[in-house]
């Protein structure tokens, strides 16, 4: 019977672990450091002329501010006049202070890839507040307020000083396991280790065709050059993950004002997200050349898969409209 490399490496990897007794401490993973991205327009408030309180200037006059809950859609038509306020949508976007903003702050999304949670959900009023969820601590706490802006991965210890909490890493204990232990764990780590070398050279001595094929040149299929995508877009969003979408959107340049509308139109469903971004795309490249831009920034970015993915879509579409 033939095993694959992968099933070669898996096994020993896994009688590694068990020879061990789980003695090994592992590496924490690292969260991202992910900084909140507020989209806001601010109207310019000139300093050469005093308002009473309650009024700002707007730069041809002091108008009544808009309350919170709600921003400035018009300015006011008189000195010291109100403006035309509107309120914010709800779960969607906020303002918490008295303004003459002209649009709500965007509701922040919690990450939940790294560790965090809603804690108390996103008002006109007032942001979104997150947390850590559990296994995870707050690295990064917002001042103020009880909500975290940065998670980590609690550390894992094989014997714990402290354990890990919502607001503090574990602390690992410094007693080290007996000598015989140590001993046993060393002589299981080198016998897996000649273990592993050997069948990574077996792998690599019999998988020579496929790094040659893993290798090779692209080459973007000549009879789908400047088809039409509309009938696909849809499809094409739904076997893309948002990251892919959001990466490729980013690489040709799709202005970031349309990136938030597109979330804005669709808060917390990101499929609807990705189909509207493609649609966004589309739309501003035109038809010349669009598959072929596409596909080969995908591909020249190690998204081979994904690619190869949709070319498939569309090849699976002709086949059917031919039967």
């Amino acid at each position: 019977m033939k095993f694959g490399c992968g099933a070669v490496l898996l096994v020993l990897i896994q009688g590694f672990e068990v020879l061990a007794h789980n003695r090994l401490s592992s590496i924490p993973n690292s969260n991202v450091n992910r900084t909140e991205s507020k989209s806001l327009l601010h109207k310019l408030q000139k300093r050469d002329k005093s308002c009473p309180e309650g009024e700002q200037y707007t730069g041809t006059l002091c108008c009544k501010v808009c309350s919170a809950g709600t921003y400035a859609k018009s300015d006011c038509k008189e000195e010291h006049g109100e403006p035309e306020c509107k309120p914010c949508t709800q779960g969607v976007d906020y303002m918490d202070r008295d303004n003459v903003y002209n649009q709500c702050h965007i509701c922040l999304q919690c990450d939940t890839v790294s560790g965090q949670e809603v804690l108390e959900a996103c008002t006109i009023n007032h942001n979104t507040v997150c947390r850590c969820k559990e296994s995870f601590f707050c690295d990064q706490e917002v001042a103020g307020s009880a909500g975290c802006t940065q998670c980590k991965h609690c550390e894992k210890c094989d014997v714990y000083a402290e354990e890990c909490t919502p607001t503090k890493n574990a602390v690992c204990s410094n007693h080290s396991p007996r000598h015989g232990q140590v001993w046993i764990i060393s002589v299981a780590s080198t016998f897996i280790v000649c273990l592993i070398i050997c069948a990574v050279v077996y792998c690599l001595k019999r998988s020579n065709n496929t790094i040659k094929y893993e290798k090779s040149v692209f080459i973007f299929p000549d009879d789908l050059n400047d088809i039409d995508l509309t009938p696909y877009l849809s499809e094409f969003a739904h076997n893309m993950d948002y990251r892919t979408v959001l990466f490729f959107i980013r690489q040709v340049q799709l202005p970031k004002a349309r990136i938030d509308a597109a979330e804005r139109n669709h808060p917390n469903d990101n499929d609807e997200q990705k189909t509207e971004l493609l649609y966004e795309w589309y739309e501003s490249h035109g038809r010349t050349g669009a598959f072929q831009k596409l596909i080969k920034t995908l591909n020249n970015k190690n998204r081979r898969a994904t690619a190869e993915k949709l070319i498939q879509i569309v090849r699976s579409h002709q086949e059917q409209n031919q039967a």
